[in-house]
């Protein structure tokens, strides 16, 4: 199976497999850093409602509030080097939700309710710009499972845990760079 067909039908069943745990509980608590920066806060709230859809805490493993992925995120947006299409494209990836939530709803998305944040990120992953801006949303949370925690993701090694995984040697002893909290 090639890497986009894989990540596809990732997408999909992730999507797919919320319905339940959303449809359950109307009133998610979200938590987002009080510097979100570049991120405005309306930005910074889409997002955490994002990741919540796409990697629930539904005790079948670290939820992405434990592993520290809005941080990890927000790092890849400061990051001076990381290139500006990619950075920029997350963040295109916050509007266009926004503004499919306005066409589709007639509302913001933060707006909506827990089922019809779902029906939106589901509606956009049926659209081929929709699958590949939630594939790359899903490939930095996956990054966020397996980072090294020295550097501040993958809090506990929560990630490695769940995922049986053991760290390669030699491991870094400190963080090479600072992930802003």
């Amino acid at each position: 199976m090639k890497r986009k067909e894989f990540i596809k039908q990732l997408t999909i069943l992730g999507i797919a497999s919320q319905t339940i745990i959303y449809s359950c509980n109307d009133k998610k608590t979200i938590v987002i850093p009080q510097n979100h920066l570049p991120l405005t806060e309306k930005h910074a709230k889409i997002l955490a409602y994002l990741m919540e859809i796409l990697f629930p805490n539904d005790d079948n493993g670290p939820s992405v509030q434990q592993l520290n992925t809005f941080e990890y995120i927000l790092w890849n947006l400061r990051d001076n080097k990381r290139d500006e299409v990619s950075k920029q494209y997350i963040i295109n990836t916050i509007e266009w939700i926004e503004e499919t939530s306005i066409e589709e709803k007639n509302k913001s998305f933060l707006e909506l309710n827990d089922k019809g944040k779902e029906n939106i990120i589901e509606f956009i992953s049926k659209k081929s710009w929709g699958e590949d801006s939630l594939s790359a949303m899903l490939t930095l949370i996956f990054e966020s499972l397996v980072y090294d925690p020295v550097y501040n993701v993958n809090r506990n090694a929560l990630g490695w845990k769940w995922l049986d995984h053991t760290a390669g040697e030699p491991r870094p002893k400190f963080a090479a760079y600072t992930v802003y909290l």
